[in-house]
């Protein structure tokens, strides 16, 4: 690549003497007048100077006031990251949890929004808008119109996280619904959990600020164009037409989340009616395009730099303006990506997924064109400095995490993995090995550039490399083992198997590792700023200059000169242009064998009915009705009654759902590891329905509620308790257990009855888990006396616990309640057979004591039970009096404390 002479942006603030026609207006004066005076104030303290560059030009500095906003977002948004793991990892080895449900999965919507927007989107702009100017050779111009493009979205990063309350200190009161929502989670009047009207506000501000800034390019777009009309017929740089989509993509991805947010501050404050499955698919508009938008940083990346290293052109310059319009055309398209479950038309699922193939096709291009534009270049012309090896680590990122997209786009293998930490091991390994790779292999290239120095210490960057892909590495491998092991995502509260507890300490790990490289990349540009030598583009070329920043990464016993070389094409362009279309065929010609392959399982799954035609015989019939925190399933047929939290059907019987939501959309989600799973996604207003076969062998399996609701979450898990085929009379659960339940994590432990009384933790369940462990013993026909024990430890009732809903932020007050009610507390706990006209028959009960072992003993005959709180508890989290629709509201009916009992007889 040959780009123009680089030059430093101009501040056009030299005085000059013009009319009074002709000057500024009095409110640019005015803000001009203070910025100067802040400035010369901030100047004085060579911290700042040196940091915020307030010696230089102005869109220098206000460049570099977005990179450091970025990287302070980055950090945080990583604290919260670790402290969300550090719960995770605290539960799955049994020791105590330090933070609230609330606070806990808060941590993970701040994670993402403050990576994503505070971080990612930032660098992104802050980069690109230098970019544009230096590579066009335009003079910058509307320098407050930039600011506010500062001002506004880091201000939204503060609206979005809430209230602060210094006192005790909470900084994440209310946004535990996910960077995105499904709608209506959040809504006043429509859902349990309300978030602040600031969430809402935090959204427009984000979408103000970027439109703001697109427009701010075009203006200097259309500025070089009128200055070189003769130019435009020329060929622009390749990496600028990414960077021209960019700006198409911006209004095309924050327009639907402008109108998905005003339809949901409409319906929360003004009583508008929602239809929650037309506002997922309008915001989706938005939650996928947002990926692609940010994806392009490596992609311009690739295209800039690889060119520059490379001291040649891109191999292919045509199919590289393919690619960007490719990229332009496919992602506004793909919203219902993420919506495969939920009820809308199969035709569009279908369709959504073959354009998710599509997309792969401009990625394919870009990898290609890369590969050969690198092929052959002597030894002696590349140097492996940071910028290199972040640019290799971005153009491996994007494929190893693009070999994964296009299994998410098959809808079939999307009913297996949708939302558990599978999704994850993709969306991080694009995030962390490609996005955030390919953003600091520009950071690395431009920094010098921007500041004027070079990179004090390529020992540093080396160090920042290596910990960034080693610890990115093993965070996505362990979030991709976990998504095989079927965990989902959210969750804190998971089973307590060894495979789970050792992948969730190594995903652990990773983050540390990740967390602590960054802090290399910290200290040394700290270090440039002070000590770094002083860095001159003067008589280079914009190439040269580029090479001579990224140099000062590398050591120097492995420099190569940084001159400009001649380069003589070898291959003529329409052979190489052959052997692009041979590849791209290639691709196409993958894509269209797996399409077809998944088509007949595109219409088979999901929503539909299918495998079976009409009723099947023995069907049992469930109406489930989802409450947000849990279901309640009203079943006739072979079994008739109403049961919260469990589906009841003898073995091998088809059982038929008809599903229904309100207060959150949510999913039915049974995860057979040997049979099709069972995953439709359920949205208020709407019917979703599914058809399956319950297993041969009789045992209880869990059913984990597959979408994220509120931060109850954890608790939402259903079972579905098959019986044996000869009536209700107990069988062994031998062959269950000899399996493992059919290999499913969430299926409760089996357990003896009498090995010890089961006890309650801080979050409401017995023996850390949700349902609580199936307890098996042996009657005779004709029944005996059996116990049940369990205990609920004063030391497990908490601010965290549902069970006590006192308004404070002391634990000890809540126990103290306990205290003062005799150590009991208002709910039914008990033994109930399954069976009867009302579904169940109750056979022993008492009030739920605290603090002591309870003892519930009845004459058992042969038989499948449920005991404990088999209904759920109202709860309301609302510590020190701040909740309300202004701050937040968390409430919801919460079930925990319960479990089957399998009585065999002889």
């Amino acid at each position: 690549m040959s780009g123009p002479e680089l030059r430093p942006s101009q501040t056009g603030a030299e005085e000059q003497s013009v009319p009074v026609f002709e000057r500024p207006p009095a409110l640019i004066q005015f803000l001009d007048a203070t910025e100067d005076a802040i400035r010369q104030r901030l100047a004085k303290l060579r911290l700042f100077d040196r940091v915020f560059l307030l010696q230089r030009d102005w869109m220098t500095r206000i460049t570099m006031l977005m990179l450091i906003a970025g990287l302070f977002w980055g950090a945080v948004g990583g604290f919260d990251a670790f402290g969300f793991q550090t719960q995770v990892v605290a539960y799955a080895t049994q020791s105590t949890l330090h933070l609230s449900n609330v606070e806990i999965y808060s941590s993970v919507t701040l994670h993402g929004i403050r990576e994503l927007f505070g971080f990612a989107q930032q660098v992104e702009i802050a980069v690109l808008g230098l970019l544009v100017v230096n590579a066009l050779g335009v003079t910058p111009r509307h320098k407050w119109s930039l600011y506010a493009v500062a001002v506004l979205l880091n201000g939204s990063m503060l609206l979005l996280q809430g209230p602060v309350y210094l006192f005790p200190f909470n900084d994440n009161y209310f946004p535990a619904v996910g960077w995105y929502f499904l709608s209506p989670l959040g809504v006043d009047g429509q859902s349990a959990y309300v978030v602040s009207p600031l969430w809402f506000l935090g959204w427009l501000a984000l979408c103000a600020a970027v439109l703001l800034w697109t427009v701010w390019v075009v203006v200097h777009l259309v500025d070089w164009y009128r200055a070189h009309p003769q130019a435009a017929g020329r060929r622009f740089p390749v990496f600028l037409w990414f960077v021209v989509g960019t700006l198409v993509l911006m209004p095309l991805t924050y327009g639907p989340l402008i109108v998905s947010t005003v339809w949901d501050i409409g319906t929360a404050y003004a009583g508008w009616a929602i239809s929650p499955i037309a506002n997922q698919v309008i915001f989706w508009m938005f939650g996928h395009a947002l990926v692609y938008v940010l994806f392009l940083i490596p992609i311009i990346e690739l295209y800039l730099l690889i060119p520059i290293l490379a001291r040649r052109p891109i191999y292919s310059y045509r199919f590289a303006v393919a690619s960007a319009i490719g990229f332009v055309v496919l992602t506004p398209l793909l919203g219902i990506h993420h919506l495969y479950l939920a009820p809308v038309p199969a035709w569009s699922t279908w369709l959504t997924m073959v354009l998710s193939f599509a997309i792969v096709v401009p990625s394919a291009i870009t990898f290609f064109s890369v590969w050969m534009t690198v092929k052959g270049v002597p030894r002696r012309q590349w140097e492996w400095n940071a910028v290199a090896l972040f640019a290799l680590l971005s153009f491996a990122g994007a494929i190893f995490g693009g070999l994964t997209g296009p299994e998410l786009a098959t809808i079939p293998f999307d009913v297996d993995v949708h939302n558990s930490l599978f999704v994850l091991a993709h969306f991080h390994t694009i995030t962390i090995l490609a996005i955030v790779a390919g953003a600091y292999a520009l950071l690395y290239a431009f920094f010098p550039i921007l500041t004027g120095r070079q990179w004090f210490s390529a020992a540093l960057a080396r160090v920042h490399f290596l910990f960034t892909l080693v610890g990115g590495t093993v965070l996505v491998l362990a979030f991709d083992e976990l998504g095989n092991l079927g965990v989902l995502r959210r969750e804190y509260i998971l089973p307590i198997v060894p495979a789970i507890t050792l992948y969730e300490i190594v995903l652990f790990g990773g983050i540390i590792v990740l967390l602590v490289g960054q802090l290399f990349l910290v200290a040394n540009g700290f270090l440039t700023v002070f000590r770094g030598e002083l860095f001159s583009a003067s008589g280079l070329s914009f190439d040269e200059a580029v090479r001579r920043a990224a140099q000062s990464t590398a050591p120097r016993s492995a420099r190569v000169p940084i001159d400009d070389i001649p380069f003589v094409r070898q291959v003529p362009r329409a052979r190489r242009e052959r052997a692009e279309k041979a590849w791209v065929a290639s691709v196409v010609v993958l894509l269209a064998v797996v399409v077809v392959a998944a088509t007949p399982g595109a219409f088979g799954v999901g929503n539909a009915v299918n495998g079976t035609s009409g009723d099947p015989p023995a069907s049992e019939y469930v109406a489930m009705s989802a409450v947000q925190y849990y279901w309640t399933a009203n079943e006739s047929g072979a079994i008739t009654g109403t049961f919260d939290n469990a589906v009841v059907a003898y073995a091998g019987a088809w059982v038929q759902l008809n599903l229904s939501a309100s207060g959150a959309t949510q999913s039915f989600l049974l995860p057979f590891r040997d049979a099709g799973v069972v995953d439709v996604q359920v949205v208020p207003g709407s019917t979703s329905y599914a058809v399956f076969q319950a297993p041969s062998e009789p045992g209880v399996y869990g059913a984990p509620d597959g979408e994220y609701d509120g931060p109850w979450f954890g608790q939402d898990v259903a079972a579905l308790v098959v019986l044996p085929p000869a009536n209700a009379t107990g069988a062994s659960l031998a062959a269950f257990e000899s399996v493992d339940g059919l290999g499913d994590i969430y299926n409760p432990p089996v357990e003896p009855l009498g090995s010890g009384p089961l006890v309650g933790n801080a979050e409401g369940l017995f023996n850390d888990s949700v349902p609580g462990p199936t307890l098996e013993t042996t009657v005779g026909a004709t029944g005996d006396n059996r116990t049940v024990s369990w205990t609920v430890p004063l030391s497990s009732i908490g601010l965290d616990n549902y069970l006590v809903n006192v308004t404070s932020n002391n634990p000890n007050q809540q126990q103290q309640y306990v205290i003062a009610h005799n150590y009991t507390l208002p709910f039914t706990t008990g033994l109930y057979r399954l069976g009867g006209p009302s579904g169940l028959t109750a056979v022993v009960t008492a009030p739920l004591a605290i603090d002591r072992v309870e003892n519930l003993t009845a004459d058992i005959v042969p038989g499948v039970y449920l005991y404990g709180l088999v209904h759920p508890v109202d709860y309301s989290y609302n510590p020190g009096h701040d909740s309300g629709s202004d701050t937040g509201i968390q409430t919801g009916w919460v079930m925990g404390l319960w479990g089957v009992l399998w009585a065999t007889g002889p």
